[in-house]
């Protein structure tokens, strides 16, 4: 499996909070969500993503098209497909404030490029 660093915006997609039992009798939480990668070629391909995030167990899952700032570890399977995505281990997500229902949330949105699926 290959890997790197990435940071971008991204548009989330089927967010869940998922919750992993530890050995210690603790609990982990962590936000999950799909999102896409597009490529620059000129056929513009979506690549797909599973996210994944540590969150304090107070935290809220983002709306759905929400886009958010990312930073983390992206980690690419040998065969990618949608049954088998990439997959980014984030240590940094920060959603953009506003309501991605709203008719003015492009105005919310910084002027970056940010793939939708």
């Amino acid at each position: 499996m290959s890997s790197t660093s990435i940071f971008g915006f991204f548009v989330i997609s089927n967010a869940t909070k998922e919750v992993v039992a530890r050995g210690n009798g603790a609990n982990s939480h962590f936000l999950c969500f799909d999102t896409v990668i597009s490529s620059v070629s000129r056929d513009s391909v979506a690549i797909p993503v599973r996210v994944r995030k540590w969150v304090p167990p107070s935290f809220k899952i983002p709306s759905p098209e929400a886009v958010v700032l990312l930073f983390g570890h992206l980690c690419a399977p040998p065969n990618v497909s949608d049954s088998n995505p990439l997959f980014i281990n984030a240590s940094k997500v920060k959603v953009v404030p506003g309501d991605p229902n709203s008719d003015n949330y492009q105005d919310c949105l910084p002027n970056y490029c940010y793939p939708t699926g």
